[in-house]
């Protein structure tokens, strides 16, 4: 009985390190928090009290919950595209409920940590929730809509967990100077990553941006351009060591989208 139980557990512990896009998921979502506290705070971040229970939440359960509720609603999209079929968790219609079970249980873990944070952390967090459901869910779904999907995806996504970390460890909201350069860079992200499925999105019937700019060399030229303005606009604001990252991330995201 022991080892069955085990076996089961070891099972779904397996199920749920796929649904959250280990090991991408993992780096993406804790290096944007990293860099919202480094930039608040520099080293001193690391000895706040809320940096290390946001980190690991955002690491982990925090990437089940936005990528189970995403497979929930992606399956006849998904199931045309072989490259999101290796990255992905493929859900037919019955086993949706259970995805969405995992996804809430995912997000409801965050209340262990909410002793650690603040008020104003813990607004944003439910905040940056309830955008992930808008952006995946039916009726709103604005993931399939030009110009919206970059806001309510990338951007929304990444650009508020990088604030979530700059508001855990300093108590205050990061200047406009660095809410636009996380835009500029996570709107290349998102161009940059989705552009390799425009075909299968095309015949998917969905027109977001990318399908919008018509072919996949056009999207990965507008990234191109726009991480070049991202890397300079952080240099003019004094961001030379943020001006490198832009410049590597993309080799980063080919390395584990391809």
């Amino acid at each position: 009985m022991t080892r069955i139980i085990t076996m089961s557990a070891l099972k779904m512990f397996k199920k749920l390190v796929k649904i959250s896009r280990f090991p991408h998921f993992w780096i993406w979502n804790a290096g944007f928090l990293f860099w919202g506290a480094m930039l608040a705070a520099g080293g001193e971040a690391f000895s706040s009290q809320s940096f290390w229970p946001l980190f690991f939440w955002f690491t982990f359960p925090a990437s089940i919950f936005s990528n189970a509720i995403n497979d929930a609603f992606d399956y006849e999209t998904d199931l045309k595209n072989p490259r999101k079929q290796s990255l992905e968790s493929i859900v037919p219609k019955n086993e949706v409920e259970e995805m969405l079970w995992i996804s809430f249980v995912a997000f409801v873990s965050v209340v262990i940590i909410f002793p650690f944070i603040s008020i104003l952390t813990q607004w944003m967090i439910l905040f940056w929730a309830a955008m992930a459901i808008v952006y995946n869910v039916p009726p709103f779904r604005f993931k399939q809509y030009p110009v919206i999907d970059i806001v309510f995806g990338g951007i929304r996504h990444f650009v508020t967990i990088a604030i979530i970390g700059y508001v855990a460890v300093s108590g205050n909201l990061p200047p406009f100077s660095l809410i636009l350069l996380g835009i500029a860079f996570c709107t290349a992200g998102s161009v940059l990553y989705s552009s390799l499925d425009v075909p299968y999105d095309l015949a998917a019937g969905i027109k977001n941006t990318t399908v919008r700019l018509g072919t996949i060399r056009r999207g990965l030229m507008s990234a191109a351009v726009l991480y070049v303005i991202s890397a300079i606009y952080s240099l003019s604001i004094g961001l030379w060591l943020f001006s490198l990252l832009v410049l590597i991330f993309p080799i980063f995201i080919f390395f584990n989208i391809l």
